[in-house]
């Protein structure tokens, strides 16, 4: 926590909304995490933890997470903001577009693309922490 590094429990594909619940355990490590200078991302897209509203209907509510220190979270936005669109579109207009067709074709290329976008980021925070 207070030399950096990072840890990641993002949704994938068993566990859609992620494993960790967000009310008794993301929101207090993101707390934790961002106060010692760090990043606490919900998303690969970039939505921060405690951005996100309190859910009033179901407080088992589970999120994504990837906590970055504060040298990989630099190297991680600088990388998200390097990368071009993919396929004619960001990440976020296409998982729009793929909720409201229901189109698996573009569902499929979103959860690639997010699963690229974090290999990618995590390959290249490795490689800088390497230096």
């Amino acid at each position: 926590l207070l030399q950096g590094g990072c840890f990641l429990y993002p949704e994938d594909k068993k566990y859609r909304n992620g494993r960790l619940r967000l009310v008794y355990e993301a929101y207090p490590m993101a707390f934790l995490w961002e106060k010692t200078g760090g990043l606490a991302l919900a998303n690969v897209e970039g939505e921060r933890i405690l951005s996100k509203s309190f859910p009033r209907a179901d407080v088992h509510v589970r999120c994504g997470v990837i906590m970055l220190g504060p040298d990989e979270s630099k190297k991680f936005n600088h990388l998200r903001s390097s990368l071009p669109t993919w396929n004619g579109g960001s990440v976020k207009a296409k998982t729009i577009k793929a909720k409201v067709e229901h189109d698996e074709t573009v569902q499929s290329e979103v959860r690639y693309l997010k699963i690229a976008l974090l290999i990618g980021a995590i390959i290249q925070i490795a490689l800088f922490c390497r230096k």
